[in-house]
């Protein structure tokens, strides 16, 4: 496991709030395996045993995340970028997919949100972006950067306060989920 991957997983076990814009795909969190294996089959880097491997971490991250006792599951916010769910839309494991996401917002502390393609132009057109938060008073946010050939943590207060102001800006145009399923032909 990549030492990046190590320190992000010790930080998303213990934020108190996760708030996630995802331009590209499903957040890592809400993905079924079907879909982690589809898009680690389109990565031109990827060996059969680095797939493999990717879909361990990211079932292993999932139940990390989400199997903590109770009440003490972060507050998570998932914004998603309407390509996401129409790159998959013909895919045999769509409605996995989508029975997945509602099954998880159903949780009391998980919102998930849609960025419909109508809405045009929007505060985040640059990329994808996560801020965690932590409990106690001198605990930074983080803002969380990933790319095709990095990934950096950011805990200057600017830059997380400007990320922050974005997510509020995309907040205005978003639906969610339910709302926005509800609006799509089947």
């Amino acid at each position: 496991m990549p030492k990046w991957f190590t320190a992000f997983l010790t930080l998303e076990c213990e934020a108190k709030a996760i708030d996630s814009y995802e331009a590209e795909y499903i957040p890592g969190l809400l993905q079924i395996e079907e879909y982690i294996d589809s898009a680690a089959a389109a990565s031109p880097f990827m060996t059969v045993g680095d797939a493999e491997e990717a879909r361990r971490l990211k079932l292993h991250r999932q139940k990390l995340v989400f199997d903590r006792p109770p009440g003490k599951l972060a507050k998570m916010r998932f914004i998603i970028n309407e390509g996401c769910l129409l790159r998959i839309r013909r895919t045999d494991f769509y409605e996995a997919q989508i029975a997945r996401l509602l099954e998880t917002a159903e949780l009391e502390a998980v919102e998930i949100h849609f960025l419909p393609m109508d809405q045009g132009f929007h505060a985040s057109m640059a990329g994808s972006f996560e801020i965690m938060s932590f409990e106690g008073p001198y605990s930074p946010e983080l803002l969380y950067l990933e790319s095709v050939h990095s990934a950096r943590y950011i805990d200057e207060r600017q830059a997380v306060g400007r990320a922050r102001e974005v997510l509020s800006d995309m907040l205005t145009q978003v639906v969610r989920i339910e709302e926005y399923l509800s609006n799509v032909e089947p």
